[in-house]
Order: C-alpha cells, then sequence, then structure tokens
C-alpha cells in the first residue's frame, strides 16, 4: 500500500473514531433537557399579584367558600363523605412506621386544580383540570402531622391511570402534594429542587399551591404546599429506557433506604457484607415487570460497582470511572454539602442506570431537615459531614474525584451557591407568596411555634435556643446557615485532596522502599553464593 493511501485510510479511521467519541459525549453530558424553572420569577414576570385574598383566618375558623382568592394555584381535594384511612402505626424497636395488615391507604375522591391564565383563582372558577383519583396520606414521621402530604393516582371513568399534565410539569399519573410542618420557612424543599433542577438531571418538578379539602359540610384551607413529581421511570420524569424482557441489558432505578417490607430489597455485595448503611430497594422495573431475572440482573450489576469501590487492589479500584456516572456523584455530593442534607446518601437516595449507561446517583429528595433544622442536633457550619455517607468514604481515596470536587464547588460557588444568589433566592421566593404564605401561618402558626427545637450547647458550651416565634427570623436563619456553611466548603475539600495525595505518596515511597528492599536482599544473596 502507498504512503498517500496508508495516509488516507489513517485519516477516515481517526475521523470515525473522533466523531464516535462526540457523539458518546454529547448522549452522555445531554442526558435530559431539564423541564425545571423558578416559578416565583415565572409567575410574577406574567403579573401575579402577591397581595390578593385576606392574610389571616379570624377566630380560628378556616373554612372558606367559593369568593376565596389566590394568585397561587387552588388545588381542591374533594373527599364527599369520607376520609382517609390512618393506615400506619409506629414500631418503636425498628424506628419506622407500617402499614397496618388489611388496610388500603387509599380512598376514591376527586380534584380539581383552578389556575387561570390571569393568575386570580377563586374558588368557585372553572377547573383547569378536573379529574377522578386515589389518594392517600404519605410521609414517614410527618405522617402523624397535622398538616399532612399527600400522594395520589389520577384515574379515569374505569378506575385506570389516566396521565394529565399538572401546572405544567408534563403529563402524568401519579402525584405527590407535599409540605413539611418541620419546615417553618416553606421554602427548603422549593429552593432545592428548584435549584438543582438547574444543573441535576431529572430533578422533580415543583410547583406551589394553596389546598382546601371539600366535605359534604363545606371548605376547610389546608395551607401551602408544592405540588410535585415523584421519582419515576418515565417522559417527563427519569427518562431511561422503559423495560424490555427480551433485551439483555435493563435500565433500573433503585432507591437507598431503611428497610421496607412491602419493596424489594436487593442483598448486594455491600449488604451482605455489612459494608454500608440501610438496603437497596428495586423501584424501577416494578410490578409485573419484576422477575427474579430481573433482580439478580440489578443486585449483580450494582454489587460489581460495590466490588470496585470496596476493593484493596488499586488498580482494580481505580476502574471505578468506567461504571459510575462520575460527575453525578460529584454534583450530588456537593449539592447535599452546601445544603447540608446529611440524610441524603444513607436515606431518600435514588440511583439510576440506562441499560448500557453508567450508573447515576440521583434525583435529589427530600429536603425538609437542611441547613440546621433537627430538632436533636445543632449544625456546626465550619465543618463538613458529607465526606461519610455510602460510597463516598471509598471515592474520597481517589485524588481525582477529590480535585474534581474542588473545582466543582468553585464553580458553584460563584454561582448559584454564592451569598447573593442564596439570600435573593429566599427573598424573591418570600416576596411572591405574599399573602398565602400569612394565611398558611395563620392556619398552622402554633404548630410551627410550638418550640421544637431542643436546647443544646454548642461547642463553646453555650445553650443555644433555636425556636423562634417570628418568621422574619425563620427565613433569616436559613440564609445565614447556608451563608457561612458555604464559606468553609471548599478549605475542607481542599484538606481532603491534600489527605489523597499523601496517602498517594505515602504509597509510592512505600512501593520503591520495598522494591529497593528486595534489590538489596538479591544482591546480598548473589554476593553470598559467590564468597
Amino acid at each position: 500500500m502507498s504512503r498517500n493511501r496508508l495516509t488516507c485510510v489513517c485519516i477516515v479511521i481517526l475521523s470515525l473514531l473522533v466523531g464516535i467519541g462526540l457523539y458518546s459525549y454529547h448522549q452522555e453530558v445531554n442526558k435530559v433537557e431539564n423541564s425545571s424553572h423558578f416559578e416565583h420569577v415565572d409567575r410574577l414576570r406574567e403579573g401575579a399579584d402577591p397581595g390578593l385574598g385576606f392574610d389571616e383566618f379570624p377566630n380560628g375558623d378556616y373554612s372558606v367558600d367559593e369568593s376565596f382568592t389566590s394568585h397561587l394555584p387552588l388545588v381542591v381535594i374533594d373527599l364527599g363523605n369520607d376520609e382517609i384511612p390512618s393506615s400506619y402505626y409506629y414500631d418503636a424497636s425498628e424506628e419506622r412506621f407500617i402499614l397496618k395488615d388489611n388496610v388500603d391507604p387509599y380512598i376514591n375522591a376527586n380534584i380539581s386544580i383552578i389556575n387561570n391564565d390571569d393568575n386570580i383563582n377563586h374558588l368557585g372558577d372553572e377547573p383547569e383540570l378536573e379529574s377522578l383519583m386515589k389518594i392517600k396520606y404519605r410521609g414517614n414521621s410527618s405522617i402523624l402531622y397535622d398538616k399532612h402530604q399527600y400522594r395520589f393516582k389520577l384515574l379515569d371513568e374505569d378506575g385506570n391511570p389516566r396521565k394529565l399534565n399538572v401546572l405544567g410539569m408534563g403529563e402524568d399519573s401519579e402525584w405527590i402534594i407535599n409540605i413539611s410542618m418541620i419546615d417553618e420557612s416553606l421554602l427548603r424543599n422549593y429552593m432545592c429542587y428548584s435549584i438543582a433542577g438547574e444543573f441535576m438531571p431529572y430533578t422533580p418538578d415543583v410547583r406551589f399551591c394553596e389546598v382546601v379539602i371539600k366535605k359534604d359540610t363545606g371548605y376547610e384551607y389546608q395551607g401551602l404546599y408544592l405540588m410535585m413529581e415523584p421519582v419515576q421511570q418515565g417522559k417527563n420524569r427519569v427518562e431511561i429506557n422503559k423495560y424490555n424482557p427480551k433485551n439483555d441489558f435493563t435500565s433500573y432505578i433503585v432507591r437507598r433506604d431503611r428497610f421496607d417490607e412491602e419493596g424489594i430489597m436487593l442483598d448486594t455485595f455491600a449488604t451482605q457484607n455489612q459494608l454500608c448503611y440501610g438496603y437497596l430497594d428495586l423501584k424501577y422495573p416494578s410490578g409485573d415487570d419484576v422477575s427474579d431475572k430481573v433482580i439478580d440482573y440489578v443486585t449483580d450489576d450494582i454489587s460489581k460497582v460495590e466490588k470496585i469501590l470496596f476493593s484493596d487492589d488499586e488498580e482494580t479500584f481505580l476502574e471505578y470511572p468506567q461504571y459510575i456516572d462520575v460527575d453525578s456523584f460529584v454534583d450530588y455530593f456537593i449539592f447535599n454539602e452546601f445544603f447540608t442534607n446529611y440524610d441524603a446518601g444513607n436515606n431518600s437516595t435514588y440511583l439510576y442506570k440506562n441499560d448500557r449507561g453508567k450508573l447515576c446517583i440521583g434525583p435529589i429528595w427530600d429536603y425538609d431537615n437542611i441547613a440546621d433544622n433537627i430538632s436533636a442536633y445543632l449544625l456546626d457550619p465550619e465543618v463538613i459531614s458529607f465526606e461519610g455517607q455510602t460510597w463516598f468514604p471509598q471515592l474520597l481515596q481517589s485524588e481525582d474525584f477529590c480535585r474534581k470536587l474542588e473545582k466543582r464547588y468553585t464553580e458553584l460557588r460563584n454561582s448559584y451557591f454564592s451569598d447573593e444568589y442564596i439570600n435573593s433566592f429566599v427573598d424573591d421566593t418570600i416576596s411572591y407568596l405574599g399573602n398565602a404564605r400569612l394565611r398558611d401561618w395563620s392556619r398552622w402558626n402554633e404548630q410551627y411555634t410550638g418550640g421544637r427545637f431542643q436546647l443544646i450547647k454548642d461547642r463553646y458550651e453555650v445553650t443555644v435556643d433555636r425556636n423562634f416565634n417570628d418568621y422574619d427570623d425563620v427565613s433569616q436563619r436559613l440564609k445565614d446557615i447556608l451563608n457561612e456553611h458555604g464559606s468553609y466548603i471548599l478549605p475542607e475539600l481542599h484538606k481532603l485532596t491534600v489527605e489523597c495525595r499523601y496517602k498517594d505518596a505515602y504509597r509510592i515511597h512505600y512501593e520503591y522502599a520495598a522494591l529497593f528492599m528486595i534489590v538489596f536482599l538479591s544482591a546480598v544473596t548473589i554476593a553470598r553464593r559467590k564468597v
């Protein structure tokens, strides 16, 4: 073959390889176009008036009529003369709520959503959406709160799932009405989901709304809530390929959490050897698609990753980027560390994989405890703690992973995690909520200000009282905690990188010393034989 022909062949092959590489890169980086957006910005731009409606309930009467008005969407749950059952009991030995035997947590009901184009919504207006549904209370410990959270499934006339576009979040049949009474600010989940949706794939969409319960006796105001998506496979949700039993590879979603008798607990390598906290529950495939073959496939696939992460062999361990989406783990670490969500990683932690792709961590879930909002524990904003969560102690043995954490945090600290951005986000959202927030606090202020935080001494032996009776103090504390903690993260991440570097240097020196000793002893042995 002539030199010119050989050169042409090489150029063609190189072009093909570059093309394949660029395509793969495009597929990996552009996993999904998030539908998330900042509701408080969009609605105010459209002319929403946060001052609509009254701002408090007189005399503890929370009944409303069809003249009730809000700039937020109104969600009406029509229970007729029925009640949602209390279907769980608390097992103190297992520290969790368990479904009662022979009790269906769901009841049939109706839902209507009033969401007018002019952002002026009256309870008596024509609904944008009406549907039959099945609804239940949701949550773990929060299921005991007076201000309930709900999960519902939209149904058609025949009782089959009915996919509808709820508040612009895309069509689906399953939805969550979420709020937490332990978050007096009413902002934590909205802020976290909204910001994460800017750069973390498949983050659940959320929309503020006010919920009214309709019974035969009339309407009762429930309060300010978030309508949101659950974590599920599908269009507008986690867009991994649908399960096909004919395929050799299976897309899946798992969740790490406490043991669930009703779930499909996976007996992976780390679980068998008690190397990690909690259990992995198979969430997708689900229903009739779940077979022993599927369970074994997902178990083996995750075990392969765990064996690499927990391997004592350095060459084996360094293969981890071939099996996990490293950037997703970097963002997950950084996001949860910044917002001090130290339940993540161990509980309410999702992972997903698209058949032939890499294992990703996410979407994020459950942020009502962030920013020093756990009653029995006082947050130290000067330290980082996410390094101890499942799998991350292993990843932090990699200097490359630690460097990625530093680089990514620097990027986010100069944008979404800056003090200016966080403070503006909180203040602007409060302004947007307006009278809806005041109505909610009028309804639930006794529970919000009930003194649930324990008095705890800090490192200087000073007793700290985190109980507030004023919303301004609550929201200011949220900003202060995030601003202060955010300033300490980068130096702490750098320490992790330095520790990795020292470990690598020590290992290299040890290997050279061992090699020197082998050579030295061999030389001594040879010299003695000659003598």
